[in-house]
């Protein structure tokens, strides 16, 4: 026999849904919160962590033939982050950060600014990373990712070595985010 399943984002939706489908058929209705890791097929269940809220339907033999589910659980799959975004202050007045590249590291929240080499004296203490890129006209333009200095009351949860790989990966992120640039701008010289 074949069983229904289908996934709802309010709880009302699933089990009305279930009731129904138990009246149409005869069938009783029981409600249960289980892992996702449990859901059976079809369910892409490695893209879900948590619990699911499951409006069973069974016959009179106490098979499923239905499974509704309410889930209450984060897509990993299809709601993924970036590992590094821009931050923007924009809100139609003055903007603080106009000009400025200052990246936000979501896994740690670590801030970070990219500048160029000349424009910023660091202190001794201070974590960064130089790097170059080339433009598209074979320029080389020095930058320094550094950690800006709103976030070293947070540095003391991150080992020094964790700290340079992301600023590493940082530099590597934003020389994409240049080539990308360099990439649009010729696009528009060709149009």
């Amino acid at each position: 026999m074949e069983i229904f399943k289908e996934s709802f984002l309010y709880l009302e939706d699933a089990r009305c849904e279930a009731e129904e489908v138990a009246r149409d058929l005869d069938g009783i209705v029981m409600r249960a919160s289980v892992s996702c890791s449990t859901m059976p097929a079809p369910y892409d269940v490695e893209k879900w962590e948590g619990t699911v809220d499951a409006f069973y339907v069974y016959d009179e033999d106490k098979n499923i033939i239905g499974i509704y589910a309410y889930v209450k659980c984060m897509q990993q799959l299809q709601q993924k982050l970036p590992q590094f975004a821009f931050l923007d202050d924009y809100n139609g007045g003055e903007s603080l950060l106009d000009g400025r590249n200052l990246l936000l590291h979501l896994k740690t929240g670590m801030l970070i600014e990219v500048v160029y080499r000349g424009d910023v004296r660091l202190g001794a203490d201070a974590y960064f990373y130089p790097f170059t890129y080339t433009d598209k006209f074979g320029g080389i333009v020095r930058f320094v990712a550094y950690v800006h200095p709103s976030f070293y009351l947070d540095l003391e949860q991150l080992n020094s070595e964790e700290i340079m790989e992301t600023l590493h990966a940082s530099a590597e992120w934003f020389i994409c985010f240049c080539q990308a640039e360099d990439n649009e701008t010729d696009e528009e010289d060709n149009e």
